[in-house]
């Protein structure tokens, strides 16, 4: 298993009118596909472990889910590249909103 750097990324669709936070070791390219499905970088956090990364994906999603109680917003048929948990209603969130649950579980655990 790699254990190499990693990122943690914050997505948008506007279609979808959904964001989604997920993990990318930097060799991967889980992200490239993402954005061929019309997806749009919002921010993005490097990390030297990717389980450090995970480690934080973990707890922002859950902080996310406890502030929006929801979960899973995109249906899982609307993207074949996966990742349909971790993805979240633009409506019920801002990007803003999100960056601040980022960057205060990052804060928090670093």
């Amino acid at each position: 298993m790699h254990r190499g750097p990693a990122l943690l990324y914050l997505i948008y669709h506007e279609k979808m009118g959904a964001f989604k936070v997920g993990i990318n070791d930097i060799s991967n390219t889980r992200y490239s596909r993402h954005r061929h499905n019309g997806w749009k970088m919002v921010d993005y956090w490097y990390f030297d472990s990717i389980t450090i990364a995970r480690k934080v994906e973990r707890i922002v999603l859950s902080s996310m889910k406890d502030k929006i109680k929801s979960e899973g917003f995109v249906d899982k048929k609307d993207m074949p590249q996966g990742g349909y948990t971790e993805t979240f209603d633009a409506k019920k969130m801002t990007s803003t909103q999100a960056k601040i649950i980022i960057n205060k579980v990052i804060r928090n655990l670093l």
